[in-house]
């Protein structure tokens, strides 16, 4: 992999025209890692423990009279990771397995009236998302950061029948009963 692969960023340039290339990364490459320590941050957690994350992608330069050189990135992210349990607090192991698709427009497109207001561009018969670059450089850091956390478990619980903790005196109702009655 060269330089561009660990950096977050991808030079439009660098890129061979109609060819694709196939980048992965994991918990190595340090801006993935921040991605998943993020992620984890408000848990009481060690970010290593049971987490992973790895990133596949498929990164196509091309070239079309409307688009004129584009990206088309086909993202595939899994992720092992820990938060709270929103009811009781207890560890939450999570998986995510997601796929995207991402359309890399140039930044002088990105005044133009047909793309302003859009987050999406259908080419063929497919959806992307749709970025821009900044002066030839794509932030693939900013995207897949994005990515993920658009697919993170905002409430999560370790099981769904989780008791959670009373609001009277703090127990954990799944280890312990009180003297509470909760109201249903």
């Amino acid at each position: 992999m060269s330089k561009q692969d660990h950096s977050g960023k991808l030079n439009l340039k660098s890129l061979p025209m109609g060819q694709t290339q196939f980048l992965k990364h994991d918990l190595k490459t340090k801006w993935i890692e921040q991605i998943l320590v993020e992620a984890q941050e408000n848990s009481t957690i060690d970010p290593q423990t049971q987490s992973t994350i790895e990133l596949e992608l498929e990164v196509t330069r091309q070239q079309a009279p409307r688009l004129k050189d584009y990206l088309i990135i086909e993202g595939k992210i899994n992720s092992t990771y820990q938060l709270p349990c929103v009811r009781c607090l207890e560890n939450s192991i999570l998986k995510m397995d997601t796929d995207f698709s991402v359309c890399v427009l140039d930044e002088d497109l990105e005044d133009d009236e047909a793309f302003q207001d859009l987050d999406s561009y259908i080419i063929g018969d497919k959806e992307y998302q749709l970025y821009f670059t900044k002066k030839r450089q794509f932030n693939l850091e900013s995207c897949v950061h994005e990515q993920f956390f658009m697919n993170v478990e905002y409430l999560p619980l370790h099981d769904e029948n989780c008791l959670g903790l009373c609001p009277e005196c703090g127990v954990n109702r799944n280890l312990e009963t009180c003297k509470h009655v909760t109201k249903q």
